[in-house]
């Protein structure tokens, strides 16, 4: 399940589904230069910040006053809580990539600490913060004001830890064909296609590698109006004009681009998956470097024509042909094309690698993606014996969907 999706679903006791929350700087999948976090596979919903706290006022010792004594106390809590909570992020919210550190707690009212945190991968870091009730029992991560888009974790109750898959045995090929399904702005598909590229750049011509845009892009309105956060609890038109670009006549017919992550005022997703499509066709050599500078640079950008267009020209990409291709019935037709293969592997989550028509079921890592790779391979390469370089996403087990 998507890390937004989680967010929504622990804030509908207070709000509609159709609200779909904004990022923010703390929340734990945005991390820069594509450092993302795995978020837990459960959750806690429903738990209310109403912790009593008398058990924690104690009496001053005799001839203490009483503020200094408060004070304390509450520097033993900080230390305690601040402690506990980043054991309880590194042991069940991150992947061993990853680790988080420098956590402090300081008062945020009477019934909250704000927790403030670092996660490092060794090379870079960024500040986190999140909020505990003051008996160090619940967790709070999310974005924006609190309480509005948060998961509540209880401190006391290590997650699950997920069973390991059943090797999966791919069919031989002497070329294998290899699909990475994604939402082009979703932080999973990006781990996806950052692992996927150094293992295209390794084994080059013997792969059959593309990435397949999910969609939907349907004649379908009824399909289209249930694509994407924005659009949820929303009459039709209403989710139409939130998730899908809208193409009245592409051959006769009005087609609707949707995505995930789109919204009325924001409808890039569906532009960008489109020209991607177009730059996979036209310059199928350049589009790896094309989708790694995309991503480092222009995600989250408010000026989305001019950070792809100069992205592109600096790789040598026409930007004129492209625009012109994804903005017509040939680069739609594309990605009509991407949501059937989609429709037809029954897939709902950003990234799926499918291999010879096989689902992979590892974890996102260019480790991971090349040994299974490899194992389709009729006569293995010699490439297949080298090493991959992680790129800038060592593993990631971020989703969307």
């Amino acid at each position: 399940m998507v890390e937004e999706e989680k967010q929504e679903q622990a804030a509908g006791a207070g709000k509609g589904q159709g609200d779909k929350p904004k990022p923010a700087e703390n929340a734990l999948p945005k991390l820069p230069q594509n450092i993302l976090v795995a978020a837990a596979a459960a959750l806690v919903v429903g738990i209310f910040v109403g912790a009593a706290i008398s058990a924690f006022i104690a009496q001053p010792a005799d001839g203490m006053p009483a503020d200094s004594a408060a004070s304390q106390i509450q520097t033993m809590l900080s230390a305690e809580i601040s402690s506990k909570a980043e054991s309880y992020i590194n042991e069940n919210l991150l992947t061993e990539s990853f680790i988080a550190q420098n956590t402090t707690a300081t008062e945020y009212n009477s019934l909250l600490y704000k927790i403030e945190f670092e996660i490092s991968d060794g090379e870079q870091s960024q500040q986190f913060s999140a909020f505990t009730t003051v008996d160090g029992k619940i967790l709070f991560i999310g974005s924006g004001e609190f309480p509005g888009n948060y998961l509540a974790y209880d401190l006391d109750e290590p997650l699950p830890k997920p069973e390991e898959p059943e090797p999966v045995a791919y069919p031989k090929s002497d070329k294998p064909e290899v699909r990475l399904f994604v939402w082009s702005f979703c932080p999973g598909g990006v781990a996806g296609e950052t692992a996927l590229k150094p293992v295209v750049d390794l084994l080059g011509e013997k792969v059959d590698a593309k990435v397949v845009f999910i969609g939907p892009v349907t004649t379908d309105a009824e399909d289209a109006a249930t694509s994407c956060f924005a659009g949820r609890g929303k009459t039709q038109e209403d989710a139409l004009s939130n998730c899908c670009a809208v193409y009245p006549d592409i051959e006769g017919e009005t087609v609707y681009s949707c995505a995930l992550h789109n919204r009325a005022d924001n409808l890039h997703e569906s532009y960008e998956s489109a020209r991607q499509a177009c730059i996979y066709k036209y310059f199928p050599d350049k589009f790896w470097g094309y989708v790694e500078t995309f991503n480092a640079n222009c995600l989250g950008s408010s000026d989305m024509d001019s950070c792809w267009g100069e992205q592109a020209t600096a790789l040598g990409i026409d930007r004129e042909k492209i625009a012109g291709c994804a903005e017509s019935a040939e680069g739609i037709k594309m990605l009509m094309g991407d949501s059937e293969l989609s429709d037809e592997y029954d897939i709902h989550a950003s990234p799926t690698l499918v291999i010879n028509g096989v689902i992979y079921t590892g974890g996102t890592s260019a480790a991971g993606y090349k040994e299974a790779i490899c194992s389709a391979f009729s006569e293995t390469p010699s490439e297949c014996l080298q090493q991959v370089s992680a790129g800038s996403n060592p593993s990631s087990d971020a989703t969307c969907g």
